[in-house]
C-alpha cells in the first residue's frame, strides 16, 4: 500500500511538472505569436520654440484594437521618466495619434521624451525616446538683430538668434586685432605712433606723431576705451602696414572658421565688405580668451594707467557696463557704429562652464546691456540645467 502511494505521489508530481511546463510553452508561443510594434513618423530630435505648444502626430502599427500609449517626461534628479499624458489610439491596422508637447514642459534648454505603446493582445510593447531642443526663449525680450550664446568648453551654441546673419561688426573687431597682436609675441615691444594712426578719430587717449608706446599699453587702449588710433598703431607695429594686416586678419578668419566674416579695416568703423556674425565673434572671442591669459587679463579690468614716451601717465576707462553687474561677468568688448548698431562680446563662467555671450545690432546702448543682461539670465537659469 505504502509503494502504491509513493508511485501516486510521483505520479501526481510529474504531471504538476508537465502541466506548468506546458503552461509556460502556451505564454511563450503566445508571446511569440505577437506582433512586433513600430513607431513612426517622428524624429529622435527635434528643435522647436517654446513660445508655443509642439504638436506631432506619430503612426503606430500594428494596433488590431485601440492601444494605449503615454507620453512621459524625463526627471534627472530621479532618474526615471514620468507620464505627463495619456492617449489611445482608433481601432486600425495602422493608426495616426497626435501628441502635444506641452510648452510649461519645455522651459529647459534640453528635455528628454518617452513615447511608450502598451502591449495589448495583438502587438507587443514598444517605446522610442525623444530629445526635445527649445530654442528662443528670450527672443520677445531682445532687441540686438543677432545673438550667440557659445559654450567655450564643448564648442555647442545653447542659443541663438539670426547667428549666422552677416551683419557689421563695429569694434567687436578689435578682438581680431588683439589677437594677431598677442601671436605674433611683439607684446613687449615698442610701436611709433605714425601719421596715420594719430589722425585716426575715435582714439582714446589722444596720440601724437612721432610719440612711442608699448604693444602692451596699445592693447590695454584698443580693448578698454576703444582706440581706433591704437588699432592702426598695433597693426603697423606688427605688419608694417595695415592692408597686410587686414590680409592676416581674413587669413585667420578663415582658419578658425569663421565663414560669415569679412574685414576690411583693423578698428571696425563701417566699410564695405567688413562684416561678421554673431557666431564668429563669439567664436573668435572664446578661441583668444581660452588661449590667452593676456586677453583675459586686459578685458577684467575697469582702467588702466597708460603713458608713452613724451606723455605723462593718463587714466584709461573700460566701456564695459557690465563690470559691477556680476562676478561671473569676466568682461568683453564693445562695438558701436551708426550701421552696426550696439554691439558687444562677453565672457561669462557658470558652474564650471566659459560661456561667450554675442549681441550684434541692439537698438540703443541702454537695450545692448538689457540684452547682455537677459542673456546671462538664461544662462543661469536654463542653459547649464536639465530635466
Amino acid at each position: 500500500m505504502k509503494i502504491l502511494n509513493r508511485i501516486l505521489s510521483v505520479f501526481i508530481s510529474l504531471l504538476l511538472v508537465f502541466s506548468v511546463s506546458t503552461c509556460f510553452e502556451a505564454q511563450a508561443i503566445s508571446d511569440v505569436s505577437k506582433q512586433k510594434t513600430t513607431i513612426s513618423n517622428i524624429k529622435e530630435e527635434i528643435s522647436a520654440k517654446s513660445s508655443k505648444d509642439l504638436n506631432k502626430t506619430i503612426k503606430i502599427t500594428p494596433c488590431e484594437g485601440t492601444r494605449a500609449v503615454l507620453l512621459q517626461l524625463f526627471n534627472s534628479k530621479q532618474k526615471k521618466y514620468k507620464t505627463v499624458k495619456e492617449y489611445k489610439t482608433k481601432d486600425a491596422h495602422t493608426a495616426e495619434l497626435t501628441l502635444n508637447f506641452p510648452k510649461s514642459y519645455r522651459n529647459k534648454t534640453d528635455s528628454k521624451w518617452k513615447i511608450v505603446v502598451k502591449e495589448n493582445n495583438s502587438a507587443l510593447c514598444a517605446s522610442k525616446v525623444i530629445k526635445l531642443t527649445s530654442k528662443n526663449i528670450v527672443n520677445k525680450e531682445l532687441s540686438a538683430k543677432a545673438v550667440c550664446v557659445y559654450c567655450v568648453d564643448n564648442g555647442k551654441i545653447i542659443y541663438e538668434k539670426n547667428p549666422n546673419k552677416q551683419l557689421k561688426q563695429a569694434s567687436t573687431t578689435k578682438i581680431m586685432t588683439a589677437t594677431l597682436l598677442l601671436e605674433s609675441k611683439k607684446l613687449g615691444k615698442g610701436t611709433k605712433i605714425s601719421k596715420k594712426a594719430a589722425k585716426t578719430s575715435y582714439s582714446t587717449p589722444k596720440m601724437l606723431a612721432g610719440d612711442e608706446y608699448t604693444n602692451k599699453a596699445l592693447l590695454h587702449a584698443l580693448l578698454l576705451p576703444s582706440s581706433n588710433g591704437a588699432a592702426v598703431a598695433i597693426a603697423e607695429g606688427v605688419e608694417g602696414t595695415t592692408g597686410k594686416f587686414v590680409k592676416k586678419m581674413n587669413a585667420k578668419a578663415q582658419e578658425l572658421g569663421l565663414d560669415n566674416t569679412h574685414y576690411a579695416n583693423v578698428h571696425g568703423l563701417d566699410a564695405e565688405k567688413h562684416y561678421s556674425s554673431a557666431r564668429d565673434v563669439a567664436v573668435l572671442t572664446g578661441y583668444i580668451y581660452s588661449n590667452n591669459k593676456t586677453f583675459r587679463s586686459v578685458i577684467s579690468k575697469k582702467s588702466y594707467k597708460i603713458k608713452s614716451k613724451k606723455t605723462k601717465a593718463k587714466t584709461i576707462y573700460t566701456k564695459d557696463m557690465l563690470k559691477d553687474y556680476s562676478k561671473k561677468h569676466k568682461g568683453g568688448k564693445t562695438g558701436h557704429t551708426s550701421g552696426a548698431g550696439y554691439c558687444f562680446s562677453g565672457v561669462y563662467e557658470h558652474k564650471g562652464k566659459t560661456y561667450v555671450v554675442c549681441v550684434l545690432g541692439s537698438k540703443t546702448d541702454e537695450s545692448r546691456w538689457k540684452d547682455m543682461k537677459a542673456l546671462y539670465n538664461y544662462i543661469d537659469n536654463y542653459a547649464a540645467t536639465k530635466y
